[in-house]
């Protein structure tokens, strides 16, 4: 059983100050109301907090267990609903493949990896046999919930170096009959990995929360007046060293995607690789104000398209990543810098906004 509750894993994982650690505690009941995607924290540099976490790479997603987000992803249903994977596998790049590892007599099998040296995803698969798993299982499904919390690390095989220094994650999971399948999609903030290197991904733990108990604990700090994070111990978890040596080496097709049309944007830095787009610029923004990121592909605002966002309210650095792939020669992205409204998290006023496109 984990002992800690969130906001102490939160801490140790991305080292949060106590400032923010305040900030989250007067957010979260607006978090877990859905009334708020993110709150932007008053330090100088802000980034998506609750989705990015230090090696080894915790999923900490308790916070968002709200239905309505839960809904929103829940045709994300493996690697291949990602625009950019998709883009791949359309220009004929397989990322499937079959390996096994078994650990505890648990086996776990990979069926699916895909890199590039900024950002990689797989989907993993084992068979549910555990009678008190299943129950777990439901009560996330009833729930309209399909988040795994999941501990892995990425490894250069030549150096024995764990890529993962940070990074903005989404995991998801469905059940067919008695098999359990898993996905992860996470975009490095940190270092990159290695275009010409052999990969080995280590899943280290999967664990599972009980839904009565979460909504129970959900209620309670709802009539907290001191408004506290909260979080449940682990229900069951199953923990080992699961190896997979990838055969397949990282994605290396970049491009220089063209600036289309902007406003109020500046200092633009671009590139893309395979499965994602890292955008760095500059715009006017406020210290005193909070920000979003609106993602459109081909004139539609999608969140999914959305990786990872980091900026700065001192100096209007930003950087974003998408899912704009190299190979991608037909869409046309918009980035849109908005000014948010603290109390309804909806964007109020546009800042200013930068569209690319692959030629």
């Amino acid at each position: 059983m984990i002992e800690r509750k969130i906001d102490d894993i939160i801490k140790e994982e991305v080292k949060i100050t106590e400032e923010t650690m305040d900030k989250l505690a007067r957010n979260r009941n607006r978090i877990i109301e859905n009334k708020i995607k993110q709150d932007k924290y008053k330090q100088k540099i802000y980034v998506k907090v609750l989705l990015c976490a230090a090696v080894p790479m915790v999923l900490l997603l308790l916070f968002l267990n709200d239905s309505k987000i839960s809904s929103a992803i829940s045709k994300a249903l493996g690697i291949s609903q990602d625009s950019a994977v998709t883009t791949l596998e359309n220009n004929n790049i397989s990322n499937e493949i079959n390996l096994t590892s078994i650990q505890n007599e648990k086996k776990i099998t990979l069926t699916k990896f895909v890199s590039t040296e900024s950002k990689f995803g797989f989907d993993y698969q084992f068979k549910i046999d555990n009678d008190y798993l299943k129950k777990l299982l439901e009560k996330e499904i009833s729930a309209n919930s399909n988040q795994q919390f999941i501990e892995y690390g990425l490894f250069s095989k030549e150096n024995n170096e764990d890529l993962i220094g940070g990074a903005f994650t989404s995991s998801t999971f469905r059940v067919e009959g008695n098999v359990f399948y898993g996905s992860v999609m996470s975009s490095l903030t940190g270092k990159k990995i290695p275009n010409n290197t052999n990969l080995s991904l280590h899943i280290y733990k999967l664990w599972w929360q009980d839904r009565a108990e979460f909504e129970k604990a959900k209620s309670k700090a709802l009539e907290d007046p001191e408004q506290k994070p909260f979080g449940v111990d682990t229900a069951l978890e199953y923990i080992g060293d699961w190896k997979f040596d990838i055969p397949n080496k990282p994605i290396n097709q970049t491009s220089i995607p063209k600036v289309v049309n902007k406003n109020n944007i500046g200092n633009i830095s671009v590139k893309s690789d395979a499965l994602q787009t890292t955008a760095e610029f500059n715009t006017t923004l406020s210290t005193n104000e909070s920000i979003g990121i609106d993602i459109y592909k081909n004139g539609v605002k999608d969140k999914n398209e959305l990786s990872a966002e980091v900026y700065d309210l001192e100096t209007g650095d930003i950087t974003v990543s998408f899912n704009l792939s190299s190979l991608d020669k037909n869409s046309v992205y918009k980035i849109q810098v908005n000014r948010v409204d603290e109390q309804t998290g909806e964007a109020n006023k546009e800042i200013g906004f930068v569209e690319f496109k692959n030629e």
